[in-house]
């Protein structure tokens, strides 16, 4: 059961910390109107505004 618990702990942390970078991108997407990622950088965020 305590396996659960920290599995189930860790996850919620990594999604944490990918709410905190949703919140970072969208203030960089404010404040920088004209910023287009490019490259690879357009796939981590994606990931990050999907999940």
């Amino acid at each position: 059961m305590a396996l659960f618990f920290e599995i189930l702990g860790f996850a919620l942390f990594v999604f944490w910390l990918l709410l905190i970078a949703r919140v970072v991108v969208e203030f960089i997407r404010s404040f920088s109107r004209d910023w287009h990622p490019r490259g690879l950088t357009v796939v981590i965020l994606e990931a990050i505004m999907t999940v």
